[in-house]
């Protein structure tokens, strides 16, 4: 540990530890956000299931459990659903 906290790099992994820290604590808000039951769309970011109509099942820390009509299941980062 004492080498790290000498080194260049010491700097390079604290502001990544911020920045997963701060992009969990985005998702974790986003997910409350989502009511279970509720109708959403995916967005275009995912390219093979853009559009595609969801319904939230439940939550986790921080990514949603989404049902596709044909009953498929996924677990998708709340940053990725459009409200239907």
């Amino acid at each position: 540990m004492k080498k790290l906290a000498d080194s260049a790099a010491h700097s390079i992994a604290v502001a990544a530890r911020q920045t997963r820290r701060e992009r969990a604590r985005a998702n974790r808000s986003a997910v409350r956000a989502w009511p279970l039951g509720a109708a959403a769309r995916i967005g275009p970011e995912v390219r093979t299931l853009a559009g595609t109509v969801v319904r939230v099942l439940a939550r986790g820390r921080t990514r949603l459990l989404v049902e596709t009509p044909d009953r498929r299941r996924y677990r998708v980062a709340p940053t990725l659903l459009i409200p239907a």
